[in-house]
Order: structure tokens, then sequence, then C-alpha cells
């Protein structure tokens, strides 16, 4: 599957520990969900092109103990 724009340029900043040394993964299995990005020292998703049905993965994912990120692209 071809990632959106928005997922490229992303990928782009955080390869190679590039946002204050920190490692991100993309397409990570987390539980039942996969999410666009994680960064696990923080706890964090990030997820791009959010959609409505998303509200219910953020929840999912708080109950897990992390923090999601949600970003519209304007895709």
């Amino acid at each position: 599957m071809r990632m959106t724009d928005a997922k490229q340029a992303l990928c782009s900043k955080v390869r190679r520990k590039q946002l204050n040394g920190r490692v991100f993964f993309s397409q990570k299995a987390i539980g039942s969900y996969t999410v666009d990005f994680t960064c696990p020292s923080v706890k964090l998703v990030v997820e791009l092109d959010g959609r409505a049905k998303d509200e219910i993965r953020v929840k999912a994912l708080a109950n897990l103990g992390l923090s999601a990120l949600r970003l519209s692209c304007g895709v």
C-alpha cells in the first residue's frame, strides 16, 4: 500500500532519530490496531488523516497508556 504524501513527509522527519533523538516506528501493530507512527519511549502514537472512527482507537490506545496525536492533513 502506498503512503500518502503526508505520511511520507512525516516519515522523512522521524527516520534516523531526527526528532530529539527519539525512535519512531511506522505502521506498528498495537493491540488490535495498526497505527501510523509510534514513539514507545514517550508512549506516543501519531495518526494522520484521522477519521471519525479514530475516536474509538484513541480511547483504546489511552487504555494502554498511550497518548494519541491525530493530525488532519487536508486529504
